[in-house]
């Protein structure tokens, strides 16, 4: 749990440091226009958090990929700031290859919320990243390391 805490808050940070000091990069993802989305932009920072992936040679552990991104939509849902994505709508798109613009149109949001999840024995590693799907800017990348008792 207190990697998903800090991913949560490292998120926050991110949203207000990072979008000026990527924003003159080039897109590393086709940009999602305003005009196609389903619904307007909220006038707050709007997120969709995608199932993580399950990188662990054992398809059995999907649950605890599900598991963390289930997790991290409830923490991110608990901060007034932030308009998130439920958990329906984002698990839909599980176990197919969508176009971060694909997703951003048809749930009307500004950020993109990916990443997957390896586990072995006792060990995990979470990679996540944060993408601005308005311009296709990487707005955050993490990766967390740790033990299986400290998620």
């Amino acid at each position: 749990m207190p990697i998903l805490v800090g991913a949560a808050a490292v998120l926050m940070l991110a949203i207000a440091v990072g979008i000026w000091q990527f924003y003159v990069r080039r897109p590393s993802v086709e940009p999602a226009s305003k005009e196609k989305m389903a619904f307007p932009l909220p006038d707050k920072p709007s997120i969709a958090v995608l199932p993580f992936v399950n990188m662990s040679d054992d398809p059995n552990q999907e649950y605890f990929s599900d598991g963390i991104t289930e997790d991290l939509i409830t923490d991110l849902s608990k901060i007034s700031g932030l308009f998130i994505i439920a958990r329906n709508s984002t698990f839909a798109y599980k176990g197919k290859p969508v176009k971060i613009r694909q997703v951003a149109e048809e749930l009307g949001i500004r950020y993109v919320l990916e990443g997957s999840v390896r586990k072995a024995e006792d060990k995990v590693r979470i990679n996540a990243q944060l993408i601005d799907a308005t311009t296709g800017h990487h707005i955050w990348a993490e990766r967390y390391d740790g033990k299986l008792e400290d998620v």
